[in-house]
C-alpha cells in the first residue's frame, strides 16, 4: 500500500505498523546485495495495521489516503 504513496510524502510522514516481529534466520543482511538492501534479519510480519500520525493523533492508512 505505501508504495502507491509519493516517495517524497512518506519521508515526510510517522507512520505505525502493527503486526508480528519475528527473527527471520533464513537469510541475512545484505547492504550490497543485487537483490536489495537488507538492513536485518527482524521483520514484522504480517503487518495488521498502518497508522499515520497527524495532527497529533494516530490515524488508520485507509482514513489518511481519503482525506
Amino acid at each position: 500500500v505505501l508504495v502507491l504513496l509519493c516517495t517524497q510524502t512518506i519521508l515526510q510522514l510517522k507512520i505505525k505498523l502493527t503486526g508480528h516481529f519475528f527473527f527471520d534466520a533464513s537469510h541475512g543482511a545484505c547492504p550490497d546485495s543485487d537483490s536489495g538492501y537488507r538492513a536485518s534479519s527482524w521483520e514484522i510480519h504480517p503487518v495488521y495495521r498502518v497508522e499515520v500520525y497527524v495532527n497529533k493523533k494516530w490515524i488508520d492508512l485507509d482514513e489518511w489516503v481519503e482525506e
